[in-house]
């Protein structure tokens, strides 16, 4: 799986316009990629396995797919689990956005 990987995205893919002009694709994995999904879930682990340690006396509960967190648990700890991600995970590759993010609040009834 490593030389698949390395061979595929070791340098830039040029994605060719049809206007005849290309860019380079310089990060991230090519879409269509059949390996993108393993290399994307590889990739994240050591991020979701700090983000559980770091909250593992909160009692969070993360679930992961693709690119897509979330959490739940206590307010405390969702609100721990959000900081970290926000502080640690562009170290790992992972820019949460918070425009994008919502919070939802279960209330007794």
């Amino acid at each position: 799986m490593y030389t698949n990987l390395h061979n595929s995205h070791n340098t830039p893919a040029m994605l060719y316009l049809e206007n005849g002009d290309h860019v380079q694709s310089q990060e991230g994995v090519t879409q269509g990629d059949n390996a993108a999904m393993a290399m994307y879930a590889l990739s994240t682990r050591p991020l979701i396995q700090a983000l559980s340690n770091e909250t593992a006396n909160d009692e969070v509960k993360q679930v992961w797919c693709a690119d897509d967190s979330s959490a739940v648990g206590s307010l405390a700890g969702v609100k721990k689990w959000w900081k970290y991600l926000q502080a640690n995970g562009p170290d790992f590759g992972y820019c949460p956005k918070p425009a994008k993010t919502i919070l939802l609040k279960k209330t007794a009834v």
